[in-house]
């Protein structure tokens, strides 16, 4: 839950800009929370910052279409200069009647997170998923 303002500046576009926000960083198993920014033994970490989101999705026709998520926050305890970054891209495409593709890209920096590679600091992490489906949609009678 966050107070803030949402500025659509056209049909495609959406900007939601928060001055304060509640951001938990959770994970499952406590050895792992070192690598997130938590305080070694515990599971969990709590921020207070400022958010920001950026959204944007174009149909380009009946079998194309594109959106994109950037979002953004910023600690305001601990290095707020620091933006942490999700960004989320999907293009989407029907190719024929039955089948559709998807390509999505995903990137996350977070300035909390450890590089396993001790000498580095925190990098950003990319996911690539590309995705081929089969849709049949059974009318009645």
């Amino acid at each position: 839950l966050s107070p803030g303002f949402d500025y659509k500046p056209i049909k495609d576009l959406s900007i939601f800009i928060s001055p304060i926000t509640a951001r938990w960083v959770v994970v499952g198993d406590k050895n792992l929370g070192p690598l997130y920014g938590i305080e070694p033994g515990k599971r969990s970490r709590n921020e207070l910052g400022a958010f920001a989101t950026i959204n944007y999705q174009k149909k380009f026709n009946d079998k194309l279409s594109f959106r994109s998520k950037l979002d953004m926050f910023s600690n305001y305890r601990n290095n707020p200069q620091n933006i942490d970054l999700f960004w989320t891209n999907v293009l989407s495409a029907k190719i024929t009647k039955f089948i559709n593709f998807s390509l999505n890209v995903d990137m996350i920096y977070d300035d909390d997170t450890e590089n396993v590679d001790p000498l580095k600091g925190p990098a950003p992490q990319w996911l690539q998923l590309m995705g081929i489906g089969f849709a049949y949609t059974f009318k009645k009678k």
